[in-house]
């Protein structure tokens, strides 16, 4: 795992999980970014370095607004990817 913190106030920026140098983890997102107070702004869910997870795992990116809102979701199937916004009820369950 990787971890970059801002110098100055030592707040998470960035948090990466990799394998053989890509971007990877089956356990949760490999890549969470967050904004400058701390709140996460997007994780991603990546395999071999390709963002990827199946439809009932969830979504493969989700999208924070500065409060830490749920302001995106975004789903892949196959080559097609979907772009869901609130209200959350094309995919949830």
């Amino acid at each position: 795992m990787s971890i970059v913190r801002n110098y100055k106030n030592g707040i998470l920026v960035r948090e990466a999980h990799y394998s053989n140098g890509l971007l990877h983890n089956i356990n949760g997102p490999a890549l969470t970014l967050f904004y400058s107070n701390g709140i996460i702004r997007e994780k991603k869910y990546m395999r071999e370095g390709v963002v990827f997870r199946y439809r009932y795992e969830g979504p493969a990116i989700c999208t924070y607004d500065r409060s830490g809102e749920l302001i995106m979701k975004v789903y892949m199937e196959g080559d097609k990817t979907y772009y869901v916004k609130p209200p959350f009820d094309l995919y949830d369950s």
